[in-house]
């Protein structure tokens, strides 16, 4: 059985296998963003467009390109966030401050689709002094373009 798997592994190396190469490139979909904070719920659905690209030297992650560049561990068909958590740069909308931080995250890929979903935090500081914090949930349906 060892000697089996060491020629497997040999084999792998040398034909240059690489498990994440269907999943590698642009992807779009819709994307829901629900928000809740002090007591509120707010949910935005958009269109978005990012690439997946392979962490060199590193077998098995991969980075879900964007603002935020999310590493992720795949594992054959799906995959875990691994650089949790992940601060996301801000962006300044009307005198707010908004930071997202994402504490967890998955997905799956099944043939060109991808599927994937993460928690987190939105901090949103104001000019004015006023600022607030909230759970936020991101439901991503797509396919690779």
């Amino acid at each position: 059985m060892k000697k089996m798997l060491t020629a497997a592994f040999t084999l792998f190396m040398l034909t240059g296998c690489d498990p994440l190469a269907p999943y590698v490139g642009d992807y779009s979909g819709s994307r829901t963003m629900t928000v809740q904070m002090a007591g509120d719920s707010y949910t935005d659905s958009a269109n978005l467009s990012f690439s997946i690209d392979e962490v060199t030297g590193s077998p098995g992650e991969f980075v879900i390109g964007g603002d935020c560049n999310i590493k992720a561990k795949a594992q054959v068909s799906k995959f875990t966030f691994s650089n949790m958590p992940k601060v996301c740069p801000s962006t300044n909308d009307s005198g707010c401050t908004n930071t997202l931080t994402v504490t967890a995250g998955n997905g799956t890929f099944s043939g060109s689709a991808l599927n994937m979903n993460y928690t987190g935090t939105l901090t949103v500081s104001c000019d004015d002094g006023t600022s607030a914090a909230g759970s936020v949930t991101v439901a991503f349906n797509g396919s690779k373009s």
